[in-house]
């Protein structure tokens, strides 16, 4: 007799992508054993550590007096996620006073984080290199700003208005090898007169 199992069962819950597994592996009456995915090293029992990056099936057949037996078991791979919220504050602001836009990362992905924020740009493109060639590239400090390999989950950046209008700021962020995720947040900018006349109507 064989039994293989990962994560300690034979029907493992699925796993994040990047995570470690130890496949174990036990046989009755066997003089050696090979595995499929896995090396055993002609083990009849044993273990062995894996990162399976998609979901892979583990086999192994067991050769000894009692015959030749086989069994298997499947680990389920999903790809880790990520989101970000973006928030701007104040919100309407003027055209004197600093905008501070915060971002916000969730998911299972781990790692540093690249920040890429845009001042102005309603394209909803995912991609880094998709929204530099609509909005432009924000290591310009007219069009946005860039922070690369940071451990926080929240990452703010300022920013100030001159022109009145409405807005669309924008944060690509990256981590991992998970989608990139992405965020917009519509900005309301009046005059620095029109603003303060409101607020004291209000």
């Amino acid at each position: 007799t064989v039994s293989i199992t990962a994560k300690g069962s034979d029907a493992p819950e699925p796993i994040i992508r990047g995570e470690i597994i130890t496949i174990e592996w036990t046989s009755a009456y066997a003089d050696t054993c090979t595995g499929t995915n896995f090396d055993t090293g002609g083990a009849t029992e044993g273990s062995v550590e894996d990162t399976p990056l998609q979901t892979t099936p583990y086999s192994i057949t067991c050769e000894g007096s009692g015959g030749v037996t086989p069994d298997s078991v499947e680990v389920q791979v999903i790809n880790p996620e990520l989101s970000v919220g973006l928030s701007a504050d104040p919100n309407p602001s003027n055209t004197t006073q600093e905008v501070t836009l915060t971002a916000e990362v969730d998911g299972s992905e781990t790692g540093n984080i690249n920040y890429n924020f845009w001042w102005n740009c309603s394209d909803p493109a995912v991609s880094v290199s998709d929204a530099i060639a609509v909005c432009g590239n924000p290591v310009s400090p007219s069009v946005g700003t860039k922070f690369d390999g940071i451990s926080d989950t929240t990452r703010t950046a300022s920013h100030t208005y001159s022109d009145r209008g409405d807005y669309v700021a924008k944060v690509i962020v990256e981590r991992g090898d998970a989608p990139p995720a992405e965020d917009r947040v519509d900005i309301s900018i009046e005059s620095d007169e029109l603003f303060i006349e409101s607020c004291n109507v209000s």
